[in-house]
């Protein structure tokens, strides 16, 4: 990368003629010409660097070209930069004995304890200069002052103040220059010390102010330490190899502190200061160093790396119009402390950088913001940026950052195909956000975010196993096919999971304590095997189409899972001790199937939308356990046990309720209020009440088994409205088998076809009436004579005027097998703890024997008892008749547990 134009450095008058003190090593033309400069003609040399133009000032073509445009690149120097030497000549490295570790201040410098090698020479203002010394002071047509032309250690013998455009020109190679604490002061142009050979050293000099560079370098090898460079336009400009600058201070300079060309150099242990553009600058240059300096109050910028392979570290970079800018690839920033700079922290525009290890606070825009591809920026901390970490670079990689108090956001993520894992993200106004796709977010810690802790807005991204809470919205997902799975969300304000996408897969998450656990919005999603608690409205709230909502596990949230959109399909989850409800659909064709919805505050199930399907559920133990008031819906084959309302109510239209078994309920097994609905193949019994309410119209009721139902087994109510159906094919079982209120005769009771072949509840070859019994077997049909046929035709009074043509009867020797079964309320809890048992044996049962697993017994069909120990207990129910006996042992079956505290 190269910006175009040229810099005259300096004139020099040549006049060839013989020297006072001895010959030179070389005409003066050949040593500038070896430094990379050109001779324009005979007597003056306008010194410029190669392949320049006219031009002094960079075009806005040359900036656009280098990305240094408007705010992006806001630390460019405000000056042209000149180029230095096309080919330099390659040097070997400084020694290790030429690497002195200076301590910087702004106050000054401490000595170096630096020797010269011999005696020095002392510069003195005398014309002509010593013969033999090696310098000329004032020699005609050279525009320096002091000019060394020979090797050796030379020192200045007082302050020296310029009278020339060249203060101290050298060279010569193998130059010691020792400023012993004297100070050189110019007029505000030309070079305090102009170095034009290679291995020289210049130390100790207290100021060098008031020039266009306060030192210019074209010589590899050099090194400047412990000097003071003040109220230039650059302080140090350098444009050899191997150059290494160490504990100098460089303050109040017009355009920069130091600029340096040359490749593999370094500087160390310096105060950079209140200069008017850029602290350091390095430009087209490869494999520098930059280390253990305080760059400070630089109005443009602190460091402006133009050049590959660099290393920054250990630096103090404090309220700078910028702090660390960087251009090319594999730049390695590092270990820096890096406060309150207008701009951005660091600004790293190539490829495979590393940036670790740095303290980033109070810059006026972004921590780090990093374009290049493969960039690690890994184990930084960030503070009170408005952005912590703004990454565009795709294969990128931010990982184990602390990030804290961002205005705006913590992290981001632009680029795709990269990694944001186990960083520490907390009190942001956003957390973690990936727009690049095809990335992975894994092991973050987000902590207490006003709007949204962590979000994915792209597709094919994994967020796997991070820890997000107290945010408004704790994980927001947009786009296709992504994975969100392992992930721990707490305290949302709103929602802990959002996903606006599609063929999204939501697993093996935890979500509690939040307003809803997950929100799915739009399209397609799973959502498996995560864990839902104590959220204060929906565990899971679906809004989209064909949500998959399976096998999680839903407690202690108002409503569990809350159903909008149409074709979900919720499967085989746990729901229970939610306040309204545990699964609730408004939306159409929603299946719910296989979950255990149980200890819900209102309703286990609760479905309003039509054409819902409900079937294989454990609805037990909640107030109502299923409710459905939506049309054309189908409910079988569920467990309904114990609800402390009742087991199953329904109001819509075009309504199956099928192959049930509703044990328990305290008021009633089915409560129907639809039209054309049909209720078939159920078993219900030991209601508080009645086994099934009915007032809907146009109604079939057939094949259900309805026994031991305190009040009635069934109950007609139409009062309201003109009900009427077909009641046959029925076993009744109670005390009262019917009652009911309003025109009860508008139903029939006996099939209206007449006796159909088929086979019968009781085992007989026809469908005809119902059967009567009672809970003891003695009912009417009971002590009917055997009829092969299965019924008879003698009518059997239902309610006054409405009679049972074709009473089924037994229709030979029915075997009965006599089995032992039954349920309880409250399995678990802290003791005091009281358990009701309900019988729910077949086959007639006379005689109940129970072992209630503490040392406790009842003969009672139904005993309650009360548990005061700690533990586990198995219950055992014996039963008899006049036929035989039949037991069952359920081990475990009460459990006991400590109170939590």
């Amino acid at each position: 990368m190269k910006f175009q134009g040229t810099l005259i450095v300096a004139v020099f008058v040549l006049v060839i003629c013989s020297l006072p003190c001895g010959a030179l090593p070389g005409p003066i033309e050949e040593g500038i010409s070896a430094a990379g400069f050109e001779v324009r003609d005979d007597s003056i040399a306008s010194i410029v660097l190669p392949s320049g133009s006219n031009d002094s000032h960079m075009s806005k073509s040359d900036v656009d070209d280098h990305h240094i445009t408007g705010e992006e690149h806001h630390t460019g120097i405000s000056q042209v930069l000149p180029s230095g030497p096309e080919e330099p000549v390659p040097l070997s490295r400084l020694t290790a004995a030429e690497i002195e570790q200076v301590q910087s201040s702004k106050a000054g410098l401490a000595e170096t304890g630096m020797k010269a090698q011999g005696d020095a020479v002392v510069l003195v203002p005398v014309t002509p200069s010593p013969t033999g010394c090696g310098y000329a002071y004032q020699y005609p047509g050279t525009d320096t002052d002091y000019w060394i032309y020979g090797p050796g250690t030379y020192t200045p013998g007082s302050d020296i103040s310029a009278m020339n455009p060249f203060v101290i020109t050298i060279t010569a190679p193998d130059v010691y220059l020792d400023g012993n604490g004297h100070t050189i002061t110019g007029t505000g142009t030309g070079t305090g010390i102009m170095l034009m050979n290679s291995s020289i050293s210049i130390a100790n000099v207290s100021r060098i102010s008031g020039f266009n560079r306060g030192l210019n370098s074209t010589g590899v090898d050099v090194t400047i330490r412990n000097s003071s460079f003040t109220n230039n336009e650059f302080g140090v400009q350098t444009n050899g190899n191997s150059t290494l600058i160490t504990g100098i201070t460089a303050t109040g300079n017009t355009i920069g502190g130091i600029l340096t060309f040359g490749s593999h150099s370094s500087i160390h242990d310096s105060a950079i200061y209140g200069n008017q553009n850029t602290g350091i600058v390095t430009y087209e240059c490869t494999n520098i160093s930059i280390r253990n300096n305080v760059v400070e109050n630089n109005t443009y910028g602190s460091l402006l790396i133009l050049g590959s392979k660099s290393e920054i570290r250990n630096n103090t970079i404090l309220n700078n119009g910028g702090g660390i800018d960087t251009t090319d690839e594999g730049v390695v920033i590092a270990d820096n402390v890096i406060s309150s700079n207008k701009y951005d922290g660091i600004w790293s525009y190539g490829d495979d950088a590393i940036i670790s290890g740095n303290t980033i606070s109070g810059s006026e825009k972004r921590g780090i913001y990093s374009l290049g591809l493969r960039t690690g920026i890994r184990n930084n901390s960030l503070d009170t940026n408005p952005e912590g970490v703004n990454a565009s670079g795709n294969n990128s990689i931010i990982s184990e950052n602390t990030v804290t108090k961002s205005s705006d956001v913590g992290i981001i993520m632009r680029g795709e195909n990269s990694t944001v894992s186990w960083n520490q993200v907390s009190g942001n106004y956003e957390g973690i956000g990936v727009v690049g796709g095809n990335s992975t977010i894994t092991g973050n810690t987000v902590h207490a975010t006003e709007h949204v802790g962590m979000y994915s807005f792209n597709s094919n991204s994994k967020i796997v196993d991070n820890t997000v809470d107290d945010g408004r919205i704790t994980l927001g997902i947009m786009g296709g096919n992504n994975t969100v799975t392992g992930n721990i969300i707490r305290n949302a304000t709103r929602t802990g999971i959002s996903v606006w996408g599609w063929d999204t897969i939501v697993a093996h998450n935890t979500v509690q304590n939040s307003t809803t656990g997950i929100d799915l919005s739009y399209g397609s999603a799973s959502v498996t095997d995560n864990v839902l608690v104590n959220n204060s409205k929906s565990g899971i709230f679906s809004d989209g189409f064909g949500h998959e909502i399976n096998r999680n596990v839903i407690s202690g949230n108002q409503r569990g899972i809350n159903i909008t959109g149409t074709g979900a399909i919720v499967a085989e989850n746990h729901v229970s001790d939610n306040v309204f409800s545990g699964i609730e659909s408004s939306g159409t064709g929603t299946v719910i199937r296989g979950n255990t919805v149980g200890t819900n505050m209102f309703m286990g199930i609760y479905v309003t939308g039509d054409a819902a399907s409900i079937t294989g559920n454990n609805a037990s133990n909640n107030w109502v356990g299923i409710l459905s008031g939506g049309n054309s819906s189908v409910i079988t084959k569920n467990i309904v046990n114990t609800n402390r309302l009742l087991g199953i109510g329904y109001e819509g239209g075009t309504t199956v309720v099928s192959q049930n078994e509703i044990v328990g309920n305290t008021i009633g097994g089915i409560v129907a209020d639809g039209s054309d609905t049909v209720i078939s193949q159920n078993t219900i019994s030991n209601t508080g009440s009645g086994g099934i309410f009915l007032s809907a119209g146009n109604a079939s009721v057939t094949g259900n088994t309805l026994q031991n139902n305190t009040d009635a087994g069934i109950y007609l109510d139409i009062t309201s409205n003109s009900g009427n159906g077909s009641v046959y094919n029925n076993y009744f079982g109670n005390l009262k088998n019917v009652d009911g209120e309003g025109d009860t005769g508008q139903f029939t009771w006996t099939n209206p076809a007449g006796p159909q072949p088929g086979t019968s509840v009781v085992g007989g070859p026809y469908l005809a009436g119902n059967y009567w019994s009672n809970p003891n077997g003695t009912g009417w049909s009971d002590l009917q004579p055997v009829n092969p046929n299965g019924y008879v035709t003698t009518p059997y009074p239902v309610f006054s005027g409405a009679n049972d043509t074709a009473p089924l009867v037994r229709p030979g020797v029915i075997p009965v097998t006599l089995t032992a079964n039954f349920t309880t309320v409250n399995v678990t809890g802290v003791p005091p703890l009281t358990v009701r048992f309900i019988d729910l044996s077949t086959g007639y049962p006379t005689k109940w024997r129970w072992n209630l697993g503490d040392g406790s017994y009842s003969t009672l069909q139904n005993p309650v008892h009360t548990y005061n120990g700690i533990g586990r207990y198995t219950i055992t129910l014996e039963v008899e008749n006049n036929h035989g006996s039949a037991i069952v042992r359920k081990p475990t079956f009460v459990k006991t547990v400590r109170p939590q505290r």
